[in-house]
């Protein structure tokens, strides 16, 4: 026998937990109505939406389903754009660094250009 408890059991992303969340249709959450949707430019990037309501703590969400190639995808590219950023940080710290060496060198040469000036008078 079949045990009906209100919906699916899914992440709430309020309650932070796995926990029974109801369909709701997305048109009456202020979002346009339909289920299918893609991104314009990008019509390889289809999902199916869904709103859903948390039978716990009575909060409304959407949720997608996706091909899984679509969320390796998006790992691969966190991956590599937080790469990019640590590579990207690395050289403004190392540019940090040089502009504090020319700094360095330029009070150097002053302190040599008055030196010089000092011995030829």
């Amino acid at each position: 026998m079949r045990v009906t408890q209100g919906g699916t059991k899914l992440w709430c992303p309020h309650c932070q937990v796995v926990r029974v969340c109801g369909a709701k249709n997305p048109g009456t959450m202020g979002r346009p109505a339909g289920q299918r949707w893609y991104r314009n430019g990008h019509y390889d990037i289809r999902w199916f939406r869904r709103g859903r309501i948390c039978q716990n703590c009575w909060q409304q969400f959407f949720t997608a389903e996706l091909h899984e190639e679509m969320i390796e995808e998006l790992v691969e590219l966190r991956d590599a754009l937080k790469n990019i950023k640590e590579k990207a940080d690395a050289c403004l710290k190392q540019a940090a660094t040089a502009s504090n060496s020319i700094d360095d060198l330029k009070a150097s040469l002053s302190t040599l250009r008055a030196l010089w000036t000092y011995k030829s008078s």
